[in-house]
């Protein structure tokens, strides 16, 4: 049994992909280990319910916009992203706990916690990047930007007992390409909702899934909307699926008879199996996507970009419909004809591949 110190940008919870993941995680290492957890979370935000009595939440640190700004603006010198929640006194706080207990593993979740392992000493230091945020920056085309990220990423991800992990081959390869360093790829969590999503029939309808008030997402979405749907049989339904979404785009979503937006759903894995397929409109971003993920895992196939499907194994492919313009999505939706009976095996062969767990087996060992 280990004690594991953990800290997280975000309150673990299943209203994202990212967050979710956290939630999950913690979860099953909280089965064999003693986790204390520092977290930051906003002021509407719900506060994070420990799973089991392994589980402590030490501190729980505002995160609102002017907190934010004061640290960004005390580091200037380093890329925001990396220090919008970095503060001198919490530093202090960690340097005072970590002499205190004796922690085997301190764990760092998503780059924007990186900071604090550079300047915290401990022999295990476990990095969990979620996506390689110079790769997101560079793919907006602003090269003052992304050469800034690439400078800050290059010098955090350089900590000393530093063990980094990411959450494809793809990443790890970006990382060692970019900043010379050595990582380990691991899988994402597939829920139990997701296995369990019963494949009933093929439904007549398409659907769209995503934290919306993610650029990235919100921007495919509209793009969707106006260069894909507006060409497309008046009778062809969809299914939006996600919280977040912005008050412009329900106004231009209420217009369509055939579009239906259905917000958050506490499971909407059941919809997700029984849909024609997911579509994916995604042309920035960087990392797994793991809304496609668990598209492949409840046996649907999936409409999306060459960024949709990046870091995913090609042996999935026959369920990955590439499609990168207006005219290969129309084409696609079109033509999908996947029976039934290939989407049950599908299924089944993906959910007994995908997953590896390679960051458990490392915490447990030691």
């Amino acid at each position: 049994m280990s004690k594991i110190l953990l800290l997280t940008p975000f309150v673990p919870s299943n209203i994202g992909a990212g967050v979710n993941y956290t939630r999950l995680f913690i979860e099953d290492i909280s089965r064999e280990n003693d986790i204390d957890i520092i977290l930051f979370k906003t002021q509407d935000e719900l506060s994070y319910s420990p799973c089991n009595s392994r589980v402590k939440i030490l501190k729980e640190y505002n995160a609102n916009f002017v907190y934010k700004l004061l640290n960004c603006s005390l580091l200037f010198f380093l890329f925001p992203l990396f220090t919008a929640k970095f503060n001198v006194r919490i530093l202090l706080y960690l340097r005072a706990l970590i002499k205190r207990n004796d922690y085997d593993i301190v764990y760092f979740d998503f780059s924007q916690m990186f900071l604090y392992a550079k300047f915290l000493k401990h022999k295990n230091k476990v990095l969990m990047s979620h996506d390689v945020i110079t790769q997101r920056y560079l793919r907006m085309k602003h090269p003052i930007i992304s050469k800034f990220c690439f400078l800050t990423e290059k010098w955090i991800l350089s900590t000393k007992n530093g063990h980094i992990f990411t959450f494809s081959q793809k990443d790890s390869n970006l990382i060692y390409s970019y900043f010379k360093q050595k990582s380990t790829p691991t899988t994402f969590y597939l829920s139990r909702d997701t296995i369990d999503a019963s494949l009933s029939q093929i439904g007549d309808y398409f659907v769209l899934f995503a934290m919306w008030k993610r650029a990235d997402n919100y921007e495919g979405l509209d793009w969707f909307l106006k260069y894909v749907y507006s060409d497309l049989d008046e009778n062809i339904k969809i299914k939006i699926i996600g919280s977040g979404l912005n008050e412009k785009l329900k106004e231009r979503i209420s217009c369509y008879n055939e579009i239906e937006y259905l917000g958050f759903v506490d499971n909407p894995y059941p919809i997700i199996a029984n849909a024609k397929a997911l579509i994916s409109p995604l042309f920035t971003g960087a990392g797994v996507k793991v809304k496609v993920i668990e598209s492949l895992a409840c046996g649907t196939p999936v409409i999306g970009t060459d960024i949709s499907f990046e870091g995913i194994d090609e042996g999935f492919s026959n369920f990955m419909l590439l499609a990168n313009s207006p005219e290969d999505y129309i084409r696609k939706i079109k033509t999908l004809d996947i029976p039934l009976c290939d989407r049950f095996k599908f299924k089944s062969d993906f959910i007994a591949n995908y997953s590896n767990k390679s960051i458990i087996q490392y915490i447990n060992s030691i």
